[in-house]
């Protein structure tokens, strides 16, 4: 809420049907350091007078209030920091005060279910154009999910078993998907689904939840289903590729029956995409996180680290070089500047209509972009046929999902050292190379002042006697002047 947001313009130029927060809309908490131990940040939580605060301001920022005064429907959730601590969970003392602030700032009217549930998650439906209804269309069902309200707390040993959305919401989004008849099904959580990177938040630390939401998503048989991120402050899109075959129950409980399969991809697969996008104030190429150094030197070394990082692991789940676009980032599948998303559907054929996913940089460009018919997005359940059935037909065979790169989900530890290696031999020579150009333009600076400084007369005994030391044995040595006295560590 107190950074420069110059992305509105943008956002309401392209004249939305709906603004979806996808969390951290502001930060409450404040950083007061890293914890080396547990590579986490430190900080102090945020208070629900201080998140009013932050959420009356944001309401008044001109970009979004005029985006909130068009006919766009603003929707939300939340992530960590407007949720009120970094990294927070089930046991953050003010989750029931920090949710009220969310809603009042949402305009949650207030005798909403909404208000009355233990968390934020909500649905929304986004009706066709008239016209496509006509044909009959089904129009959009937005699940916005709550991954902080229920969700446990981490344990020093990762991966583990620990939940993200609680049993309540849980059941509240198998219903949904049960009664759904949505063409396209978009899911809404702070936190990405599909990277298994290993390193930071994401469903990936939580295996069997994150297995758990994906074998209901096609146990129910959900159609033109896109998952919608942030958190991580850059942009990237995200493609898996689910092997429906196998024998073995994956973890967690089935979601039980439901429709049948839809069109979906041929064979015995299907794809889940995931857009992510973050953020609007902060992102790697501009100042990160609030309270760090910014400025054209600084972003270039935030935005250096990052790409430096992205060369040297295989993160597999990312779709480098698809689709299309213009801008930074395009072309390695990610984008590291101030951004937003955004989620375009087609009606040109009701039955199948055309979604696309970009990612809009900082001049309003298209910086990643790509395309889909929704029956590409078709989910389904595996077949419960074959050697792991059982005579009533209850069995379910395997659901694996895994990069559509192929291979691991997540780098080795080979991987890991290996790039780490290389990352800190990068970070080494940028830091040389800026202190030597610092360097430079301090003894620059120091030579100009002391001609300023110096008398006329002695100005010119100082260019007499450094015009005769020009050539000698110890200029080429190094040997500079200062003040227009030799010295031998200038």
């Amino acid at each position: 809420a107190d950074e420069p947001q110059p992305l509105w313009p943008h956002v309401t130029a392209s004249a939305p049907d709906a603004w979806i927060w996808a969390g951290d809309n502001v930060y409450g908490d404040t950083v007061r350091g890293f914890d080396v131990r547990t590579g986490s940040i430190m900080a102090q939580a945020a208070t629900p007078a201080g998140l009013r605060a932050l959420y009356d301001r944001q309401r008044r920022e001109p970009g979004y209030a005029a985006l909130a005064r068009s006919n766009a429907t603003i929707l939300g959730t939340w992530d960590d920091h407007d949720f009120g601590l970094n990294d927070g969970d089930r046991t953050y003392a003010h989750r029931k005060e920090s949710q009220k602030q969310l809603l009042d700032f949402l305009g949650e009217p207030p005798l909403s279910a909404r208000r009355r549930r233990s968390g934020v998650y909500t649905a929304a439906r986004i009706a066709p154009p008239r016209a496509a209804a006509a044909r009959g269309a089904q129009g959009v069902l937005v699940l916005l999910l709550d991954v902080r309200y229920h969700k446990d707390p981490y344990p020093s040993a990762l991966p583990s078993a620990g939940d993200m959305l609680g049993e309540a919401q849980w059941r509240w989004l198998d219903a949904q998907l049960a009664r759904s008849k949505a063409r396209v099904t978009i899911i809404v959580g702070g936190l990405q689904v599909l990277p298994g990177r290993g390193i930071g938040e994401g469903w990936a630390r939580f295996p069997e939840a994150r297995a758990r939401l994906l074998r209901m998503l096609h146990d129910r048989g959900a159609r033109g289903v896109v998952l919608l991120s942030g958190d991580v402050h850059f942009a990237e899109l995200n493609l898996a590729r689910c092997d429906l075959g196998g024998d073995i129950a994956s973890p967690g409980p089935a979601a039980g029956p439901g429709p049948g399969p839809g069109p979906g991809p041929a064979g015995d697969t299907t794809q889940v995409v995931e857009l992510t996008s973050s953020g609007l104030t902060h992102a790697w190429g501009h100042r990160p996180l609030p309270g760090l150094l910014h400025g054209p030197v600084s972003d270039w070394l935030y935005s250096f680290l990052f790409h430096a990082a992205m060369a040297t692991m295989p993160w597999r789940y990312q779709a480098r070089g698809d689709g299309a676009g213009r801008g930074r980032g395009h072309g390695p599948g990610y984008y590291v500047r101030r951004n937003f998303g955004r989620v375009d559907v087609r009606w040109d054929d009701p039955g199948d209509p055309l979604v696309t996913l970009a990612v809009v940089g900082e001049h309003g460009d298209d910086v990643i972009q790509r395309s889909w018919r929704a029956s590409e997005l078709d989910l389904r359940p595996p077949p419960a046929t074959g050697p792991g059935a059982v005579p009533n037909g209850t069995a379910r065979r395997t659901l694996a999902c895994r990069p559509h790169r192929g291979g691991a989900e997540a780098p080795s530890l080979m991987a890991l050292g290996v790039g780490a290696l290389v990352f800190l031999a990068l970070l080494s020579y940028t830091l040389l190379v800026i202190a030597a150009v610092t360097a430079v333009l301090l003894a620059g600076v120091r030579h100009a002042a002391s001609r300023v400084m110096l008398p006329p007369k002695a100005r010119e005994a100082a260019a007499a006697h450094a015009s005769a030391a020009v050539g000698s044995p110890a200029r080429a040595k190094g040997i500079g002047f200062k003040n227009g006295a030799r010295c031998g560590q200038c």
